[in-house]
C-alpha cells in the first residue's frame, strides 16, 4: 500500500471573505452593502517569516481565521496550492497572497493509497489585550471522513486513546508531561501523525471532509479549520478526471493572458495617463508565439484594454485580455459553510465576484465535489446542467463494499439537498449533456452555481460556472443592480429557528422593519454588539426583547447606514443586516 505524506499546519491570521470588493448580483461594493470602511491588516507567515503590511481587506473576519496550511516535509516551507486552479476568483494562496486557503490543504489520493498526515499546531491567537488565549482554547485535532482508520487516528475529543508509537519526546512539556501523544488534543506548538487508509475499498472513493474535532471544535470549524479529502477510483473511468494544472504546470497561476497587436499611429490624451502602470504584464505577441514579457513597463490599462506606449507616450501595441485555453478535464471542490461573523460563504468567500467562478470549456469533463459544514442545511444547484445519480452494484455488504459505485440508480438532478458534514461528487461531460434545447446556439456563457435556500443565496452563497472557447476575450463580467426599495411601507423580516429571512434587507430612510417570529423557539432582534459582543457593531440601537412564537417587533430607521443585528438567544451566528438608503 503506497504511503502518501501530507504536512499540514494550523495557523491563524486575518482573512477577507470578499477580496474583490464587489457583489456582482447587486453591483455594489462591500462598503455600500455593509457601511463599513476597508481595513488595513498585516499578515505574517510563521515559518518563512514573510510579512505583508497594509493589506486591504474589504470584509475581514472580526477574529483570526484558522488556516489548515500545506507545507513541505518537516514543515520546512509553505507549499500552498489553490483549492481550485480553474477558479477565476481564488486569491494567490502563497506568502505573496492569502498565506493559505479556506478550505485548507486538499488531501488527495487514490484507492490503494494510505495517507500519512503530519499535523502541527501553530495557533498563536490572542485576546483583545494581546495575551495568548488559554492553551485549551488553542488545542486542535484533525478528524477525517471517508478513510478507514484506527481509534488512535480518529482525532475526536475526548475519545482517542494515546498512540504508544508516538512518544512526546521534546514536546513532553507541551503535552503536560505525558509520555505519549493523543491525536484528539494536540496542544499549541506540538505535533501528531495520523494514518488514514483507503484499503483499496471502492466505498472510500469520493469527496469527503476533514476538520478540527478537539476541545473547541465548534468555534474552530466556524473560523475555517476545515479541509477537503479527494479519494480517486481509477476503475471509475466514466466519472473520474485527471485534473489539469494551469498552462505552465502551476496550480497557482492566473487564468487570463494578453495578446498584443501593433497599434495604429495615434496619441494618448493626458487624462489616460492615470492608468499608467509600472508592473510588467505577461503577454502573447501573437497567439502562435510562446509566452514572453512585455519589453516595456509603460502600460496603460483602461476599459479592459492594455496599451503599451513609447518614451514619448505614443501607442506601440494594443493588448487584449483573453482567457487561457480551458481544460479538457477539471476538478472543482466547493465548501458551503458559515465562516466566523461573515455569514454564508463558499470556500471562505462570499458574494458573487469573490466566490468561485469556475472556468471550463465546451467539452470539459467536469468533476464536482461538494461539501457542507456548519449548522445549516443547503441545496446545491447549477443552472443549465444536470448530473446522474450513481450508486453501487450488489445486494450484500461484501458486494456493495467492493463495488465501484458507478451504476446509475436514479434520475438526472440539478439540485441536491445536503447538510453539515455531508459531501457528494458527480461528473458532467460538457457537450454530451446540456440543459438547453438542441437549437440553442451553444453552452458558452455564465451559469449560476449556488445554494437555493434564498436567504443563503442572497447573503452571498453564490458562484458561477463560466464556459469559454479556446480564444475568448476576458472582458468584465456582467453586474446586476440592487432590488428597488419599497414605497415607504414597513419592510418584513421573518424569524425562523436558525435565521432571519431575508438576512439582508434594504430600506429607505424613514421606513420601518417589522420582525415576525415564525419559528417554534423564542428569539430576539437585537442590534450589535449585544450581550454576545457580536461584530460589526451597530450605531443604531434596537432590541425587540423576548419574542415568543407568533410575536412581532417593529423599529423605524431614520439615518442612512448599515445596521447589523443578531438573536440574543442563539448568538452571533444568527445574524442579519438592515441597510438604510
Amino acid at each position: 500500500m503506497p504511503d502518501i505524506h501530507f504536512w499540514i499546519q494550523i495557523e491563524n491570521h486575518a482573512w477577507d471573505v470578499c477580496p474583490n470588493n464587489i457583489d456582482r448580483m447587486s453591483g455594489q461594493t462591500l462598503q455600500q452593502i455593509t457601511g463599513n470602511a476597508p481595513q488595513q491588516v498585516t499578515l505574517t507567515s510563521p515559518v518563512s517569516g514573510a510579512v505583508r503590511t497594509n493589506v486591504t481587506m474589504y470584509r475581514a473576519l472580526s477574529g483570526d481565521a484558522l488556516i489548515l496550511r500545506r507545507y513541505t516535509a518537516n514543515w520546512a516551507a509553505p507549499d500552498d496550492r489553490k483549492v481550485n486552479p480553474w477558479d477565476l476568483n481564488e486569491p494567490n494562496p502563497t506568502d505573496a497572497g492569502t498565506m493559505g486557503t479556506i478550505p485548507g490543504a486538499v488531501i488527495e489520493c487514490s484507492l490503494g493509497d494510505r495517507a500519512i498526515v503530519h499535523f502541527r499546531n501553530m495557533d498563536t491567537r490572542t485576546d483583545s489585550h494581546g495575551a495568548l488565549l488559554p492553551a485549551a482554547r488553542r488545542t486542535h485535532s484533525l478528524h477525517p471522513h471517508g478513510f478507514a482508520f484506527f481509534p488512535i487516528s480518529d482525532g475526536a475529543y475526548p475519545l482517542s486513546p494515546p498512540d504508544t508509537a508516538q512518544a512526546t519526546g521534546a514536546e513532553a512539556p507541551l503535552w503536560g508531561g505525558a509520555s505519549f501523544k493523543q491525536g484528539d488534543r494536540v496542544p499549541p506548538g506540538a505535533s501528531f501523525t495520523y494514518t488514514w487508509d483507503t484499503h483499496s475499498w471502492p466505498a472510500t472513493a469520493g469527496v469527503w471532509l476533514y476538520h478540527d474535532h478537539s476541545i473547541c471544535d465548534e468555534d474552530n470549524v466556524g473560523q475555517g479549520a476545515i479541509g477537503i479529502i479527494v479519494i480517486h477510483n481509477p476503475a471509475d473511468a466514466a466519472n473520474e478526471v485527471l485534473a489539469q494544472d494551469l498552462p505552465g504546470g502551476s496550480p497557482n497561476g492566473g487564468l487570463t493572458h494578453l495578446i498584443c497587436f501593433p497599434a495604429p499611429l495615434g496619441q494618448i490624451l493626458p487624462h489616460a495617463l492615470a492608468g499608467l502602470g509600472s508592473v510588467r504584464e505577461q503577454a502573447f505577441r501573437r497567439e502562435e508565439e510562446t509566452l514572453s514579457e512585455l519589453p516595456s513597463e509603460r502600460i496603460i490599462r483602461q476599459d479592459g484594454l492594455h496599451v503599451e506606449v513609447d518614451e514619448n507616450l505614443r501607442p506601440i501595441r494594443i493588448c487584449l485580455p483573453f482567457y487561457v485555453p480551458p481544460p479538457t478535464q477539471a476538478q472543482y471542490l466547493l465548501l458551503f459553510h458559515t465562516l466566523g461573523d461573515a455569514g454564508m460563504c463558499i470556500n471562505g468567500r462570499k458574494y458573487m465576484g469573490s466566490t468561485p467562478t469556475l472556468l471550463a470549456g465546451s467539452n470539459t469533463k467536469m468533476r464536482f465535489g461538494v461539501v457542507g459544514m456548519g449548522s445549516d442545511t443547503h441545496t446545491f444547484h447549477i443552472h443549465g446542467h444536470r448530473w446522474v445519480l450513481t450508486g453501487p452494484d450488489g445486494t450484500n455488504p461484501g458486494a456493495l463494499q467492493s463495488s465501484a459505485q458507478v451504476r446509475g440508480v436514479s434520475q438526472f438532478e440539478d439540485t441536491r439537498l445536503f447538510g453539515p458534514a455531508n459531501s457528494f461528487a458527480f461528473t458532467i461531460q460538457q457537450g454530451s449533456f446540456f440543459g438547453a434545447p438542441p437549437e440553442a446556439p451553444g453552452p458558452f456563457g455564465e451559469y449560476h452555481v449556488h445554494c437555493h435556500v434564498l436567504a443563503h443565496m442572497m447573503d452571498g452563497m453564490m458562484g458561477w460556472l463560466l464556459i469559454v472557447g479556446p480564444s475568448t476575450l476576458a472582458f468584465a463580467l456582467p453586474q446586476g443592480v440592487p432590488c428597488p426599495m419599497g414605497s415607504g411601507g414597513p419592510a418584513q423580516v421573518t424569524i425562523q429557528d436558525d435565521l432571519f429571512s431575508p438576512a439582508n434587507i434594504m430600506i429607505n430612510a424613514g421606513q420601518s422593519v417589522t420582525w415576525t417570529n415564525a419559528g417554534a423557539s423564542h428569539h430576539t432582534a437585537t442590534s450589535n454588539p449585544g450581550a454576545f459582543g457580536c461584530a460589526p457593531p451597530s450605531t443604531e440601537n434596537f432590541n425587540s426583547g423576548d419574542l415568543p412564537p407568533g410575536a412581532t417587533f417593529a423599529h423605524t430607521f431614520n439615518t442612512p447606514g448599515s445596521y447589523a443585528y443578531h438573536c440574543e438567544v442563539h448568538g452571533c451566528a444568527m445574524a442579519g443586516t438592515v441597510t438604510v438608503m
